[in-house]
């Protein structure tokens, strides 16, 4: 009948190493076990001396007596087997156990400090100031104005296409800070294209609408240049002579000098 436990401990031990689970608690339980099973170990050894002893003093068949001291030791054999397999699984379940430990350690939160709140300002300070708040700036992306492609156009060398943005950006805000840079831009396109007469009133235009801009002497330059460009120099040297008047000690009225000389030599 212990033979029958001894045998059915053996089947069990692996079933139950398999299910094992790394914690404290099953670590304690594999050691009670391995105690219980060196137990019957040692009972299993002293029935082996037993049955020796029995075969001896009884003078019993010593064939049956040494298959039955066979069988006892190899049973002995094989639980210590057990035994030896079972310190094995033990170091590697607190092996797994310790780094369970370690492991949840590392991922508890951090405790956070509580947040200060900001000094109270003194009576020498001044109470008006605040506190800056830190938050991040969300860009505003705007969307581009007619003027801008405008701009873009006449940079990009699409005159007509740049008036048409321009003339269109005035007719919506004609007050708008800009609109002295589109009736620039719209008379210097014109210029640009070789259409003079078209760059002349246009040119005149911002002389007229905004007398104040610090390109009507440059406007004044254009209007002879184009004129010259048309062959008509007598008209030019008005201009020229017009922008000196006004504008005497401007860089335009330089060059306007030197327009008239040049047209003056070739006359």
């Amino acid at each position: 009948m212990k033979v029958i436990y001894l045998i059915a401990a053996v089947i069990v031990l692996p079933v139950f190493l398999a299910s094992c689970v790394a914690t404290q608690d099953d670590v304690g339980g594999l050691y009670a076990r391995q105690n219980r099973l060196e137990a019957k170990v040692d009972r299993l050894s002293k029935e082996v001396k037993v049955t020796a002893g029995k075969g001896y003093s009884e003078q019993t068949d010593n064939r049956e007596v040494s298959n039955q001291l066979f069988q006892l030791e190899s049973k002995v054999f094989d639980l210590e087997q057990q035994i030896a397999r079972m310190e094995s699984q033990i170091q590697l379940l607190e092996g797994n156990l310790e780094r369970v430990e370690v492991s949840s350690l590392q991922s508890r939160p951090v405790p956070r400090q509580p947040i200060q709140p900001p000094p109270r300002p003194t009576p020498g300070q001044v109470e008006s100031e605040s506190v800056a708040i830190l938050e991040p700036e969300v860009p505003v992306i705007k969307e581009p104005t007619l003027f801008d492609i405008g701009y873009k156009n006449f940079n990009d060398g699409n005159y007509a296409q740049a008036r048409q943005n321009f003339r269109a950006f005035l007719r919506e805000d004609p007050k708008a800070k800009e609109a002295p840079d589109a009736t620039f831009w719209i008379a210097d396109s014109y210029y640009k294209e070789g259409l003079y007469e078209e760059s002349i009133l246009e040119y005149q235009r911002l002389i007229d609408v905004y007398p104040r801009d610090p390109r009507v002497p440059l406007a004044y330059l254009k209007q002879g240049m184009g004129l010259m460009k048309l062959n008509k120099d007598e008209e030019a040297k008005l201009f020229f002579q017009t922008l000196i008047d006004k504008y005497p000690g401007s860089p335009e009225a330089d060059e306007a000098r030197k327009k008239i000389s040049e047209l003056e030599q070739n006359s």
